[in-house]
């Protein structure tokens, strides 16, 4: 199961329960019915259980790819500067 991530705007954790208590959830498939059709669930599952540094992988890792660009940028730039010097 894929979820696609949204923005949005985070609910209060109180609001998410009052939520949850009007869905019935009986089996495994009721659980997955309701994180799809409450993506906000889903974050606030993924706030309680994983760590900080876990949920901070996708910005840093968006970060990465950044100064991975920059500096293959860059490394193209030697390898002609070094190219016209031949």
């Amino acid at each position: 199961m894929r979820i696609e991530k949204k923005e949005m705007a985070l609910k209060a954790p109180e609001e998410i329960e009052k939520e949850a208590q009007a869905f019935q959830v009986l089996t495994f498939a009721d659980i997955l019915r309701a994180l799809k059709e409450h993506p906000d669930w889903l974050e606030e599952i993924r706030r309680i259980i994983l760590t900080h540094e876990l949920l901070e992988v996708p910005r840093k890792l968006d970060e990465l790819i950044k100064e991975f660009r920059e500096l293959k940028e860059r490394v193209i730039k030697l390898e002609q500067d070094v190219e016209v010097l031949r």
